[in-house]
């Protein structure tokens, strides 16, 4: 069976793309059902269990021909494979409803947990087609739905029951926002992958056009009488190729310089220039004596002097052109794949907001299996938030969390984890100051640049040596960090362009060239220093230095006592997205606050108008033309004393100093975040900029 091409996947029907995908995932599925198929036989009925097992798999294998057969290109098994999903999800249904009729918490926790991975599975596996996402999550999540409000009503109170139930129908509804934002993502990601071939594309004829006009530039010359076979260099073709001026040329010489996977190209070329007569132009890379990395665009044709036919032709070298076209379309492709990661990460920011606090009501639920329920949900929540947070990180709209830490302690912290990737033959050693050294820092992101620093020095040292780490209080009173290897250290001209992005010394495949990069980024705007000392074959030393802080942290004090409660308020709430909002709302109902909810900038311009408010919680990302930031200084324009909480998945913007008394809090976030803000907006000192 031949493979289908690139080109044959991007225009495929997203029914195809489904079933690729799910293919591709297809290993997982066997070990899960025979894993529900043991639960069922062990928790229920022996004899159903045996009978739902070779049902399922015997439904799975029928699935699995028929997927193979659409992705091979048989359109006409669109219709059964839509039909085998629908009986796929059913059976995971029956499963649920089997392990239900067991009547044991046990029993009950499994049918919950074979519907929400069957919803997983829609989620997933139905990214690119909403029909299979829709046969995938409409019968696990309508049993769902159905076996916890009939649980609740049967085991709880009415009251409890009626919020269960209103919990329950929320958690639905937030795993079809997140398979429908999965499938924008993906439209979104098929999109910019095109927009990226097209702007390939236009580089790749672009160059063409280029090669073209600059067909006349002969930067050095070269001539080959086909007569006398004796070849003839200028003296810049004689410097591009690294040879004396006393060398007389040879074609076996010229072929030389050629790197063996060009020499070839370079034959044909003469050979069909001497056939049809007709000029030829070529670039490729030269492999030098010396062993540098050169790229020359040479030009030839056959032309007669004299009549004599000869072979003339030009050298240019484009060593530097070709690298700037390498990092222009490597910048390319951070600067579409960053945007993505971005606005995914923004928009599940948002849903993950919903899920939390849907999840952290369920979890003050008096039915014990129901709280239980909803702390799994908010802890779930809650991982997928770290995940959003790399996804920001990538695209650089992270938030730093500085914190007093003691510098001494993250060095250990990060030696802890390093050594053990570290080869054994490298030495490790702490030479760390006598008394903590206090910084407000990033503590994630000083740990990433003292793993980054200290494993660029492991890779100068291949054959081992010393690594050293120390730390110190400089005659300024700033923080000083040293990080000293053994290795091979550098040249002036490396020392100089150590911090550049994309520059690397590794060997192509094995370095981005931005390790350092974002080592430099981070000190910068931690208000630190970085330097570096380095000489070929005397090792290297980065000295990193920050701000030394004013006081020791309170979380090294004795234990304080827990933040007290906010005090009830009238609160304006703007957010543009209905999930967020109205989840916002309930918990700021339940914790005894007065919330009115709006969706954008004039409806809460109009409120604030109507009555006073005693803080606003905004939402920075409002829509296209709208930002919190500027709602949030007109609100402080008609009330003053307003206190402003803004949120967002998006790094804050910088907020004027006379916008009020303004804190930031990042999405997700907890219900004791939300209330910490809230009750410290409310202290009588105005807090700036606090995050999450």
């Amino acid at each position: 069976m031949s493979t289908p091409s690139r080109a044959d996947h991007d225009e495929a029907p997203a029914l195809e793309q489904t079933a690729r995908l799910n293919a591709r995932i297809g290993w997982i599925r066997l070990p899960i059902v025979f894993a529900i198929g043991g639960m069922i036989i062990g928790l229920a009925d022996n004899g159903r269990g045996l009978a739902w097992l070779v049902a399922m798999l015997l439904v799975e294998r029928v699935t699995t021909w028929i997927r193979l057969r659409l992705v091979a290109g048989e359109e006409r098994l669109r219709r059964p494979y839509l039909i085998a999903i629908g009986v796929i999800s059913t059976m995971w249904v029956a499963a649920a409803l089997l392990l239900w009729s067991a009547d044991t918490e046990v029993a009950r926790m499994a049918a919950t947990v074979c519907l929400l991975i069957t919803a997983l599975a829609g989620i997933v596996g139905g990214q690119k087609d909403r029909l299979v996402s829709a046969l995938l999550l409409a019968p696990p999540l309508s049993a769902l739905f159905l076996l916890l409000s009939m649980h609740l009503i049967a085991h709880a109170s009415p009251l409890p029951a009626t919020l269960g139930i209103f919990a329950i129908v929320g958690a639905c509804i937030s795993i079809v926002s997140c398979a429908l934002v999965l499938q924008q993502s993906d439209r979104n990601f098929v999109q910019k992958n095109s927009e990226l071939e097209r702007v390939s594309r236009a580089l790749a004829e672009s160059k063409a056009f280029l090669e073209e006009t600059a067909s006349v530039a002969k930067v050095g010359g070269w001539r080959f009488d086909l007569a006398t076979q004796q070849l003839e260099w200028s003296a810049e073709t004689r410097r591009i190729l690294e040879v004396d001026d006393k060398v007389t040329p040879t074609l076996e010489m010229a072929l030389a310089c050629y790197s063996p996977e060009a020499q070839p190209i370079i034959v044909k070329a003469l050979r069909s220039s001497l056939q049809s007569d007709a000029p030829w132009t070529l670039e490729a890379p030269l492999a030098l004596p010396s062993g540098a990395r050169k790229w020359v665009r040479v030009t030839g044709k056959i032309t007669t002097v004299g009549g004599t036919r000869i072979l003339i032709g030009a050298f240019q070298d484009i060593t530097e052109r070709v690298r700037l076209e390498e990092e222009l379309m490597q910048a390319q492709k951070l600067e579409a794949i960053g945007r993505l990661t971005g606005g995914v990460a923004h928009d599940f920011n948002n849903v993950l907001t919903a899920i939390l606090s849907s999840a952290e009501l369920l979890e003050n639920a008096s039915e014990a299996r129901t709280a239980q329920l909803g702390a799994a949900i908010a802890k779930a929540a809650a991982r997928a938030g770290d995940l959003t947070t790399k996804l920001l990180a990538y695209s650089r709209r992270q938030v730093l969390n500085p914190i007093v830490l003691d510098v001494n302690v993250a060095v250990e912290e990060a030696v802890a984890l390093l050594a053990p990737m570290l080869d054994r033959t490298i030495d490790i050693k702490l030479d760390l100051h006598k008394a903590p050294l206090w910084a407000m820092l990033d503590a994630a992101q000083l740990s990433n640049a003292i793993l980054n620093l200290a494993i660029n020095a492991a890779d100068a040292m291949p054959e081992g040596g010393v690594l050293c780490f120390s730390t110190a209080i400089n005659a300024q009173g700033r923080v000083v960090l040293e990080v000293v290897d053994t290795g091979a250290g550098m040249t002036p001209d490396i020392v100089a362009k150590i911090f550049d992005p994309f520059f690397t010394t590794k060997d192509s495949g094995l370095g981005t060239g931005l390790g350092l990069s974002m080592v430099h980024g981070f000190v910068n705007q931690s208000g630190g220093a970085i330097e570096v000392e380095s000489k070929p074959g005397q090792g290297a030393r980065f000295r990193l230095t920050f701000p030394a802080a004013d006081a020791v942290p309170p979380a090294f004090q004795p234990q304080a006592t827990r933040a007290a409660q906010p005090a009830p308020a009238r609160i304006l709430l703007v957010d543009d997205d209905d999930l967020v909002r109205d989840a916002l709302t309930h918990t700021l109902v339940e914790h005894g606050f007065s919330p009115v909810a709006v969706e954008n900038s004039k409806a809460a311009l109009a409120r604030a108008v109507e009555a006073p408010f005693d803080m606003a919680i905004i939402d920075i990302a409002l829509g296209a033309q709208e930002s919190g930031v500027d709602l949030a200084r007109a609100l402080a324009q008609i009330a003053p004393d307003l206190k402003i909480l803004l949120i967002s998945g998006y790094t804050p913007e910088k907020l004027d100093a006379e916008a009020g008394a303004i804190s930031f809090l990042q999405k997700p976030f907890t219900r004791e975040a939300l209330l910490s803000s809230i009750a410290a907006l409310q202290a009588p000192a105005p807090v700036r900029a606090t995050g999450t």
